[in-house]
């Protein structure tokens, strides 16, 4: 289940207070800043940091105005709190939209999301008045196997009530309690209805494949819908057995995949590209340039075709790129979404996480498609009945009308 939480003076427990220095308040404000290696959403993983530089008057005023709220607000204040508020604020203040603070709950998402597997019952929820309703279920995972469904309204999970409950505490209680089986209640077309569900380590699913055989071809097709810590052999396994079946040419659809994890990318990248090929760039604040190469054997010498649209964005970008730059890879659908950064995951001194943008990416050719997109080489804007841009693409594999 998935979630979408003087100079300075700090308590270290009941009784007592440290007491810091301005330099060592500094550090406790904005350590994390300093960049590591990373995660991208492009992402790399979480990192802490070391090395800054000497105080100056700008970080002198946040210290002044520290003391001046801890001092003066007529109420007790949590220092942490105030510590992540401060870091908050510095990063709205960037402007980035992909330099954001995550909460827990946020961050366990975005870790569930990229590590492709967690432990837990297998369902997305969402707080619709006061219900609590189900609107997505993991195949094959405890969820599914008990039967739940899509649109059930969970009532009670043990003896706590939906209606009391956020859905943040429902997946916390899930994640977090000593029990591994729990007893939920739901309402289904006005009937309730109960299951014994045990938490499980639950394994998402972000590769689909078929053969699609047109015109006396046979066309492998591969769906994939975000490049997740296991996605590589999934869709590794999946190539291997099209390959098997005797397939011509591949489809590779990333329409509406959104990203994630660059390494991902890259390993899939590398299962068609020779290591001899540039498979995407990276310029950092400096305007330095490092060059990433595939670790792969050799090219792939079928054709490919790849599918994108306006959500097809980051790590799917990447490969996208690379597929297109050296192995002429045909580009059918829509423009891509068009997010060239890098962005690396952080850590405050309190515990909290975030993103920082660090790095433009290019593609191997050296283009910056940031907020630019790429262009598709034949370009077919999604029918409402039917999918005519997949029609496109095996049309574009067998050179006869599809």
């Amino acid at each position: 289940m998935r979630k979408t939480k003087k100079a300075g003076s700090i308590k270290k427990s009941k009784g007592s207070i440290i007491k810091l220095s301005n330099v060592e308040f500094i550090l406790v404000v904005i350590i994390g800043i300093a960049i590591g290696a990373g995660i991208t959403l492009l992402c790399l993983k979480p990192t802490s940091s070391v090395g800054y530089k000497k105080v100056d008057s700008t970080i002198q005023s946040i210290i002044d105005s520290y003391n001046r709220i801890k001092d003066n607000y007529y109420k007790e204040i949590d220092e942490k709190e105030l510590v992540n508020g401060a870091v908050k604020g510095m990063l709205e203040a960037i402007g980035d939209p992909y330099t954001t603070y995550m909460d827990e709950d946020l961050y366990s998402n975005f870790n569930i999301t990229l590590n492709g597997s967690y432990e837990g019952l297998g369902v997305e929820i969402s707080k619709q008045g006061d219900d609590i309703v189900i609107v997505g279920i993991f195949g094959d995972s405890p969820a599914s196997k008990a039967g739940l469904k899509l649109g059930d309204k969970i009532i009670s999970i043990d003896d706590l009530k939906s209606t009391d409950i956020t859905t943040s505490e429902f997946s916390s209680y899930v994640r977090n309690t000593n029990k591994s089986t729990f007893k939920i209640v739901i309402n289904r077309d006005n009937e309730e209805k109960t299951f014994e569900i045990k938490r499980e380590k639950v394994v998402l699913k972000s590769v689909t494949s078929k053969v699609i055989e047109k015109n006396d071809k046979k066309i492998g097709y591969i769906y994939m819908s975000i490049f997740a810590a296991n996605t590589y052999n999934q869709f590794k396994d999946d190539l291997e057995s099209l390959e098997k079946q005797g397939i011509d040419s591949l489809i590779i659809d990333l329409r509406d995949n959104t990203g994630g994890e660059l390494n991902s990318a890259t390993s899939i990248i590398s299962l068609f590209v020779g290591k001899e090929n540039v498979i995407y760039q990276v310029e950092n604040k400096n305007g330095d340039i490092e060059k990433t190469y595939s670790k792969g054997k050799k090219d792939k010498t079928y054709p490919i075709v790849v599918l994108v649209n306006n959500n097809t964005a980051s790590a799917s970008e990447v490969l996208t790129a690379a597929l297109k730059d050296n192995l002429n890879a045909k580009v059918v659908g829509e423009k891509t979404f068009g997010k060239g950064t890098v962005q690396t995951v952080m850590n405050t001194s309190t515990g909290e996480q975030y993103k920082l943008t660090t790095k433009k990416w290019l593609t191997p050719n050296g283009e910056w498609i940031n907020e630019k997109g790429i262009e598709p080489d034949i370009k077919v804007e999604l029918s409402k009945d039917k999918d005519n841009q997949l029609e496109e693409a095996i049309k574009c594999l067998t050179n006869k009308e599809s």
